[in-house]
């Protein structure tokens, strides 16, 4: 036995009796624990008391903290304390113990409202001596907070449900039905006025808290069975077994069904899969003889049941066979014989139906020969006693590849490298037709440094497949560029330029450089009509590019400069009655020509043989090649005859004014004036 103080014996005694009464009212639950630690009395360091008392309860809620003070005597090195819920506390010092209960979900329900916990506690004190230790027991009790808990389902419409509330430690109870309805009943029913699926939620509250829980209620109608069939026939004419699958179509309120198969004879019909029963939702029945089949479909749940059944019929089938048609390229013709088409047993009419060719359909045992020029299918429709026949073959019909060149040029350089020819489809053969025979092998890998530049064809043949077929490919052998750009006699001044230039060869692309002209710079093939302004020496360059290579030629033009050549001035009106005189320009050796020219070297001019004329006069000098020219032109006039009337004046008169009959004309000689006309004598 323990050792204690009488003061914790009397504590602990009057907590017994407490708890003795709380447990007479209560269910008294605990984890099962034992401490941690055995129980220890020893006073070798001398007597010590350790006591813990907690500040209140000695019942506490579900995540209360709990304080117990410590009012141990001093001296202890430390306290240890386990809460017999799975946790420890150690301390070192006469602080108090703090401790917060947790309980799980999985204790909520089991046992009384409380559960209780005997906590052990003991205090330590080392010395040389050996230790002094003591321990105790303190009971409290843990109120569990409330747990929400109700049962829920389906309900008919129209019908109430009740709902059942299976909540543990709850006071008061509040329900929410999901449509905007509740209750404050334990235990109520509620009915619902539309179909659908409701969040039905409880919460339940005690001393010590609350809890919420959710549950569903969905509102339905009565059931209604329903099944489909695979195939779907009335009759069935196969070659026994006969297999049909049958699956539950019912309506989405059913909440159970149950097959039943007439008759109930495991010699007439078996399902396909052993671990298959009446209550599978899909069924597969396998009918091993001929007869009449009742298949039943009951559908159940809260609001009753509905059933359906069908009638099926088991026939032996008419022996009918119909295979594809050979196949032939591009074409296959169909015809009963063709298709290898025989019969047997009861048969009253045949429909042909062609699939992918034209007429659509023939009637009858025989039809004339329908011809398929692309793949499809003929479909037989059988009738008899025992119903409908469906039959298909298809219709193979090969066609013949068209070839393509996906990988084949339609130019290429005469240097260029070799290079795989691809055709497709693949696998065939390459020859060369002609001089390109040797320029290829077989498998496509084409050396065009031995063909001339022009167009070479090559021959591509399919063999390996089921329509042989070949084709032909040109290629283009391309020379490399070349480029001649042809010369220009000088020009004198100025010139306007239009190249003479000779390609040959595969060219793509044209660089033309002017300097001194207009425009500077051309990309075209054959530029024309640029402008050169002033004299001098010009170079002209040409570069032509292809996938071949790249060629230039260049030349220059050379524009001379013209002589400022002038006709020394000749007054702008010649009297006919003049003598002939010379023409003068500044720069002599040239020939003179127009009218009045009496010698085209020296330049001699006649007035009298152009009087009245209005003449143009050239004077032409040739400069190396090139011909410089000056022009004059004046008139040449005829002379007038004035008739002046004679005066006698003498010395001393006074000034007098002489006239002519012809007005406007100039006087001249000793004492005239030609400005008034008068005539003055002076001695």
């Amino acid at each position: 036995m323990v050792s204690i103080s009488q003061y914790a014996f009397q504590h602990a005694l009057i907590k017994t009796f407490l708890f003795i009464g709380i447990m007479s009212l209560l269910s008294i639950s605990t984890y099962g624990q034992t401490c941690s630690f055995d129980d220890c009395a020893s006073d070798d360091c001398g007597s010590l008391n350790v006591k813990f008392t907690p500040q209140s309860g000695p019942v506490f809620c579900d995540g209360e903290t709990i304080v117990f003070e410590n009012s141990s005597d001093t001296g202890f090195h430390y306290f240890v304390v386990d809460w017999r819920d799975g946790t420890q506390d150690t301390l070192y010092n006469n602080a108090d113990f703090i401790h917060t209960y947790t309980l799980p979900d999985s204790v909520l329900c089991m046992g009384g409202d409380v559960l209780f916990f005997s906590v052990c506690f003991k205090g330590v004190r080392v010395c040389p001596a050996g230790e002094t230790c003591q321990s105790g027991t303190y009971s409290i009790g843990i109120r569990k907070k409330p747990k929400a808990l109700f049962g829920s389902g389906d309900v008919c419409l129209g019908g109430g449900y009740g709902f059942v509330n299976l909540s543990c430690h709850a006071y008061t109870a509040q329900w929410e039905f999901g449509d905007g309805n509740g209750s404050y009943d334990k235990d109520p029913t509620h009915y619902y006025d539309s179909l659908g699926n409701y969040v039905v939620r409880l919460i339940v509250t005690n001393a010590c808290g609350a809890d919420t829980s959710y549950g569903g209620v969905a509102v339905v109608l009565s059931p209604e069975a329903g099944f489909t069939r695979k195939y779907g026939f009335d009759a069935y004419c196969d070659s026994l077994p006969v297999v049909e699958t049958f699956t539950n179509a019912s309506n989405a309120f059913t909440t159970s069904t149950k097959w039943t198969i007439i008759p109930q004879d495991s010699l007439k019909w078996k399902f396909t899969d052993s671990l298959m029963t009446v209550w599978n939702k899909q069924i597969e029945i396998a009918f091993l003889d001929t007869g009449t089949y009742i298949i039943q479909l009951l559908a159940a749940n809260d609001c009753g049941q509905s059933f359906i059944r069908d009638t099926i019929y088991i026939f032996l089938p008419p022996d009918v066979a119909i295979y594809s048609p050979p196949q032939t390229c591009d074409s296959v013709v169909v015809s009963p014989f063709a298709l290898g088409f025989t019969y047997d047993g009861p048969i009253d009419s045949c429909i042909w139906t062609f699939n992918k060719t034209f007429p659509e359909t023939r009637k009858g045992f025989s039809f004339s020969p329908v011809v398929f020029y692309e793949s499809g299918s003929v479909h037989l429709t059988v009738y008899g006693p025992c119903g409908i026949l469906n039959f298909d073959v298809p219709v193979i019909v090969p066609q013949t590849p068209d070839i393509t060149f996906p990988g084949v040029p339609n130019q290429y350089c005469f240097n260029g490298d070799s290079i795989l020819l691809l055709g497709s489809p693949t696998g065939g053969i390459w020859t060369g037709i002609g001089p390109a025979s040797g320029s290829i092998s077989p498998e496509g890998w084409f050396d065009p440094s031995g063909l001339q530049p022009g167009s070479h064809l090559f021959y591509y043949q399919l063999d390996s497949i089921q329509c042989p077929t070949q084709a032909t490919v040109s290629i283009d052998i391309l020379d490399k560029p070349s480029v001649y750009l042809n010369t220009v006699p000088p020009a004198c001044g100025s010139f306007v330029y239009t190249p003479d230039v000779v390609y040959q060869g595969a060219i793509s692309s044209y660089q033309w450089s002017f300097a001194g002209g207009l425009p500077l710079v051309s990309n075209k093939m054959h530029p024309a009509n640029i402008y050169f302004g002033n004299a001098g020496t010009y170079p002209i360059y040409i570069q032509a590019s292809g996938a071949c290579g790249t060629a230039s030629d260049s030349i220059h033009i050379n524009i001379l400069p013209l002589l400022n050549l002038k006709i020394q001035p000749v007054p702008l009106a010649i009297c006919a009655n003049m003598p002939s005189f010379y023409l003068k320009a500044n720069y002599p050796g040239g020939t003179w020509s127009g009218q009045g020219i009496v010698d085209p070297v020296t330049g001699l001019f006649n007035p009298g043989a152009v009087a009245g004329q209005t003449v143009s006069i050239v004077y032409a000098l040739l400069d190396g090649i090139c011909k410089n020219t000056d022009t004059v032109t004046f008139t040449i006039a005829i002379p007038e005859v004035v008739q002046a009337n004679d005066r006698f004046l003498c010395l001393n008169s006074s000034p007098a004014i002489l006239q002519a009959d012809k007005p406007g004309g100039v006087w001249s000689g000793q004492g005239s004036s030609m400005h008034n006309l008068a005539f003055s004598i002076h001695l």
